[in-house]
């Protein structure tokens, strides 16, 4: 089963300028929203829309922004794709979770310039909808399940039906 999550891990990253054509059938990145379970009106962004190391990674009302489309590869879900930046612009942010050594519950999630292979910016869309670290048992979580905007994400501990780990990641038809 670990040579199996393994072998699927991939980053989860937001692109500073997407393709003006996104087309899934081609395998080409496709941006779409990451939404908690507990409320789609809600979406995975990032404070501000400030495109900058460390800034925080929140959930805010779904309004379409920039800020609020990650990229995935492939766009086969659920079950994994690669989940990867557009390579264009001059800069790709990965949501990231900071330094291995620091892993615990209740770190805040944030965006970072994207690095390929770093273990912190690794990321596994489960069958279960949850997001896990790759290589660990940390899951993105909805701090508190709190649906407020601008509530920083975290990673916590995976907890099979946690639904504060549950996302929603549709990707276009």
């Amino acid at each position: 089963m670990f040579a199996f999550l393994v072998a699927i891990a991939t980053s989860i990253v937001f692109a500073v300028a997407a393709p003006a054509s996104l087309d899934a059938r081609a395998g080409a990145p496709i941006a779409v929203p990451v939404r908690p379970i507990l409320d789609t009106s809600k979406c995975m962004g990032f404070v501000g829309g400030v495109y900058a190391n460390g800034t925080q990674v929140d959930i805010f009302d779904c309004n379409e922004s920039a800020s609020q489309s990650w990229e995935i590869d492939g766009g086969n879900l659920p079950g994994l794709t690669s989940i990867s930046s557009a390579t264009t612009g001059t800069d790709t942010f990965c949501l990231d979770a900071g330094l291995p050594a620091n892993y615990a519950n209740g770190v805040q999630m944030k965006i970072w310039k994207c690095f390929s292979g770093l273990a912190q910016q690794t990321w596994n869309k489960m069958a279960s909808g949850q997001i896990q670290l790759a290589n660990t048992n940390f899951c993105l979580d909805l701090t508190n399940g709190d649906l407020t905007n601008r509530n920083i994400l975290q990673i916590w501990t995976c907890t099979a039906g946690n639904t504060n780990q549950i996302w929603q990641v549709n990707s276009p038809q």
